[in-house]
């Protein structure tokens, strides 16, 4: 059997949901699931996303690896945030 007929999807799709499946249960494990935007749990894996503290956008490239510089949020959070509003509060 194929591997997309047997996953129902490219095996790179389901890669990259398994991973996104493992990051989210290690961060509620270890009680880094509230969203940095709005401070409420995230409650499913397909809400989260990893976030930038620190825009690196414009900035320092070195950022984007950061480890320090990464929170998750709501994926809705951070879209409506869009990197402005906590650039300028100084986050």
């Amino acid at each position: 059997m194929k591997t997309k007929q047997q996953l129902g999807m490219n095996y790179s799709t389901a890669m990259s949901r398994l991973k996104k499946l493992i990051l989210f249960d290690l961060i509620q494990k270890v009680g880094k699931d509230v969203c940095f935007q709005c401070g409420r749990i995230i409650e499913d894996s397909k809400d989260m996303s990893v976030e930038h503290k620190i825009p690196w956008k414009n900035n320092d490239p070195k950022l984007f690896w950061d480890l320090d510089n990464i929170e998750f949020s709501h994926f809705l959070c951070n879209s409506k945030a869009g990197g402005l509003h906590r650039k300028n509060l100084g986050r």
